[in-house]
């Protein structure tokens, strides 16, 4: 689904993974609940995807749910062989002159050790369909913009 273009062919690799992966398990939650609440991700050196839960109670709201998986998320960079930590939300995009372009986006805040902090932004529809399942369709484009890191310094060159 996203593509990455230049830089490390196995950041790259990583970063297209936890992409594919955040999308693919919003787009199944969107289906079944008609939403989704934030969730995140961690990958270690090997690739390997974990998927991360944030829960506070009955009636937690998306802002304080994304306030608790930045914790979890900076306290998962802490532990050993962690590459990237990944938080996914619901969001929406703005024009320059303030109305809403697209109304329903799936956010994945990226921040790798090997790579600037990157935000994705998928847009998507759903189409609900009588005694059929929910289409959802993501955007053709995948937008990408700079990101403020959530648990990482910046990354140094090797040497």
């Amino acid at each position: 689904m996203a593509s990455i273009s230049g830089g490390d062919p196995i950041v790259k690799a990583q970063l297209d993974k936890v992409t594919d992966t955040a999308i693919e398990f919003a787009c199944q939650s969107i289906a079944k609940h008609g939403e989704f609440a934030p969730f995140g991700m961690s990958m270690d050196a090997s690739g390997e995807v974990t998927m991360l839960f944030f829960y506070e109670g009955e009636t937690s709201d998306s802002k304080t749910l994304i306030e608790l998986g930045l914790v979890a998320l900076r306290e998962r960079a802490q532990q050993d062989g962690t590459h990237a930590v990944v938080l996914v939300y619901e969001g929406r995009t703005r024009r320059p002159d303030g109305s809403i372009e697209h109304p329903d986006v799936i956010m994945i805040r990226v921040d790798h050790r090997k790579c600037p902090a990157v935000t994705f932004l998928a847009p998507y529809t759903v189409k609900k369909r009588l005694f059929r399942p929910v289409e959802i369709t993501i955007a053709d484009e995948i937008l990408a913009q700079a990101s403020d890191r959530i648990a990482f310094c910046e990354p140094q060159p090797e040497s």
